[in-house]
């Protein structure tokens, strides 16, 4: 069982560095649409406290990926129990 479990790890590891190269790809071509988005983009807005004290709303979500950059995402599935 260890040699399983490292392997995964290190499958995921690999997922994780796959996925971030390609994010940074992404970032690196977008093109903010908001008035937000321009101010992250070019590095007016550099912390997403100010944005939350300002009371703007967030419409993209490279904002995020820009100002928070190793946030991991879960997913949770909540079901019905029958009974």
């Amino acid at each position: 069982m260890p040699k399983e479990k490292k392997r995964r790890r290190e499958e995921t590891e690999r997922r994780r560095e796959k996925t971030a190269e390609e994010e940074a790809t992404l970032l690196d071509s977008w093109k903010p649409k908001t008035q937000l988005g321009k101010k992250v983009k070019d590095g007016s807005v550099n912390d997403i406290e100010d944005i939350f004290r300002s009371g703007e709303r967030i419409l993209e979500a490279e904002i995020v990926d820009v100002l928070i950059p190793n946030a991991e995402t879960d997913l949770l599935l909540i079901g019905q129990a029958k009974g």
